[in-house]
């Protein structure tokens, strides 16, 4: 099963049986397709079919960089071929990631995510930014009044200069 759902192309291959535990060994590919890495990733799989559903054990993959691939390989039970789903959770940019390969997700949807979250930092920045020019132009305004009145002191004589 090979697949794209952005940020990550997969694959997963079945590979040998083992005739006596009846349990078959699978690959799975995950490679990061994004310009940004995702840190302190957990992998599993769940396969399944009408008679139920399998899960490989969580794997960590560490981290994914921008264009990097890993592989993990599971064993399951062989009645388990119709459908799979690869779940990873982890990081990304400092938030908490989750992501299923049977999300319907496109690369736009997860740009306008990141998009929407950037402008909503940015947009925090200029308000701090503003407050601060805020100070500012108030430490601005309280000297050139003190000039003002030393300036009218010294016109009037009061004070010496």
């Amino acid at each position: 099963m090979l697949g794209t759902n952005y940020p990550f192309e997969y694959e997963l291959t079945a590979d040998t049986v083992s005739e006596s535990s009846k349990l078959q060994w699978y690959e799975l590919r995950l490679k990061n397709i994004s310009n940004d890495a995702f840190t302190d990733l957990e992998v599993y799989v769940r396969l399944g079919d009408a008679q139920g559903i399998a899960d490989s054990e969580n794997r960590s993959f560490g981290t994914l960089m921008p264009n990097e691939s890993k592989t993990m390989s599971f064993q399951a039970p062989t009645w388990t071929t119709d459908e799979a789903n690869i779940i990873v959770h982890g990081h990304h940019r400092d938030s908490s990631f989750y992501w299923d390969s049977a999300w319907e997700e496109n690369k736009e949807e997860f740009q306008l995510k990141e998009k929407n979250e950037k402008q909503r930092k940015r947009e925090k920045r200029i308000l701090e930014v503003k407050g601060e020019i805020e100070k500012i132009d108030e430490a601005i305004d309280k000297k050139s009044k003190e000039n003002e009145e030393d300036v009218e002191k010294w016109m009037s004589g009061e004070a010496n200069p």
